[in-house]
């Protein structure tokens, strides 16, 4: 979309009687903020509730002054309410800068989609490209996991089979240079950038471990494998091991994002456990995020042939069905949810519910049930919104619980008692409610005679497990 970059005499004439007070001359309307309107038409054009272009504007002006730590003028939603041009938002948004020099208009967009219903998300360019360059599952780089912690950044997770696993780069490694530069200090953003680079070329980090002194890895970059899907813990060569440690005969599945590698993964790992087939299957769901397109290819892994869900954009809705066959076939499937699981998880555990896939077991879904797009800005940016709506099989779409209140027997009846609201009959609401910030021991007691059983300190995972065992008729 192409904004005016100039403004006419008439236009800045009748700007006078109605522009907040501000702090000197206002200045013409720069590109960025142009970027900044931009994003309030696409937000307007293609929103699944999409707000008007005042109200756009309005949040657009708050934006700013949010990112300038400065206190929005009292009277802007009046004076917003008379505007109607491209011209005329400009205008008002640049006499909202006090200062111009400090404006970032990357900061106050994203302050902005944060702001809208549902929240969005801005992708700069160069993050843009990088997902371009990335292959399936895989980056060019060198293969690591990062986190800030203590002004340094520690690698939380080091790839298994990646250039840093190979050249020796242990998780809990902290860096403390890369090619000689110290990095205290630096940014996680700033960090990453040094890392990226071309395949074949070389990084050089100086590295401390917890428990030995320093070192110095030559890392060469090439593409790494990420898996999306994980399991119970690492060996001690990084390698991810599925089964449980406390109950072997039980598989655990971890999808920390839908990706378009992520059912070929599954396939994968359906061969691997069939080797020594396990009980029961425990299919974590408190995260993943990702494409619908990628959840409707693991849903139909885990599906016969029938209905998954539907998704609605502007009034057309899209039916996503499952084909014959499916992975896992006769190994009963535990589901577990959290307030954290992402709409794509609770679209998957919500088609495996209805479907008697799975029982679901943890905390009720908290997202919202909103299909996200994603769409391009002119200057190679990308803003990813809510678009539509994803709906389970009935055709309901999800809501949160705004209520929770502890259960232990099933979901379906309780979805009809009085005291749950309208919504709750709506979301993905577990078989049996486990809250993550402590241990449930009247559902144990409903679900199993044997000893409650420590995973990991994870009260919903210890007890998904005990509902498995009881599901597959396990003992001690």
């Amino acid at each position: 979309m192409n904004f005016l970059q100039t403004i006419p005499v008439w236009a800045l004439l009748f700007f006078f009687f109605i522009a907040p007070s501000t702090h000197g001359q206002t200045q013409p309307p720069t590109p960025e903020l142009s970027r900044l309107l931009e994003v309030c038409h696409i937000v307007a054009d293609h929103h699944a509730e999409p707000p008007t272009m005042q109200q756009l504007v309005l949040l657009a002006a708050k934006s700013i002054h949010h990112s300038q730590e400065t206190v929005s003028a009292k009277d802007l939603s009046q004076q917003i309410s008379r505007l109607r041009t491209d011209q005329e938002f400009l205008s008002l948004l640049q006499s909202t800068i006090k200062n111009s020099d400090a404006f970032d208009a990357t900061v106050a967009i994203e302050n902005f989609l944060e702001r809208i219903p549902g929240t969005g998300r801005l992708i700069d360019l160069e993050a843009a490209k990088h997902d371009v360059q990335a292959k399936p599952n895989g980056l060019v780089g060198v293969g690591i996991a990062l986190s800030i912690e203590q002004n340094q950044p520690l690698i939380s997770e080091c790839f298994y089979g990646g250039p840093a696993s190979i050249a020796g780069v242990k998780s809990n490694d902290t860096i403390l240079e890369i090619d000689g530069k110290p990095t205290a200090g630096q940014s996680l953003n700033e960090i990453v950038s040094q890392l990226r680079g071309a395949a074949d070329s070389k990084v050089a980090l100086l590295l401390q471990h917890p428990t030995a002194g320093t070192r110095t890895v030559v890392v060469t970059r090439n593409v790494t494998f990420i898996p999306t899907v994980t399991g119970a813990f690492q060996n001690d060569d990084g390698k991810w091991n599925y089964r449980l440690k406390d109950h072997p005969e039980l598989a655990l599945l971890r999808i920390d994002r839908f990706g378009n590698g992520t059912a070929e993964e599954l396939e994968k790992l359906s061969l691997l456990l069939d080797r020594t087939r396990p009980a029961g299957i425990i299919l974590d769901l408190r995260a993943g995020g990702g494409a619908l397109h990628d959840v409707v290819n693991v849903a139909d892994k885990f599906l016969d042939a029938g209905r998954i869900g539907s998704t609605t954009i502007a009034e057309a809705e899209t039916i996503h069905r499952s084909n014959d066959g499916c992975l896992f076939e006769d190994i009963p499937i535990v589901v577990l949810t959290s307030t954290t699981s992402s709409s794509s998880s609770a679209f998957l555990a919500a088609a495996l519910q209805d479907r008697d896939r799975a029982v679901v077991v943890g905390e009720p879904t908290n997202g919202a049930s909103y299909l996200r797009s994603q769409f391009d800005l002119n200057n190679g940016d990308k803003v990813i919104i809510p678009s539509g709506y994803i709906r389970r099989i009935n055709g309901t779409k999800l809501f949160t619980l705004e209520n929770p209140i502890l259960i232990t027997h099933n979901a379906r009846r309780r979805m009809r008692d009085e005291n749950f609201n309208r919504k709750s009959a709506n979301m993905v609401f577990p078989n049996f409610v486990v809250f993550a910030d402590r241990n449930t021991p009247e559902l144990l007691a409903a679900v199993s005679k044997q000893p409650e059983s420590k995973t990991h300190n994870d009260p919903i995972l210890t007890n998904a497990v005990s509902v498995l065992r009881r599901m597959t008729g396990s003992t001690d």
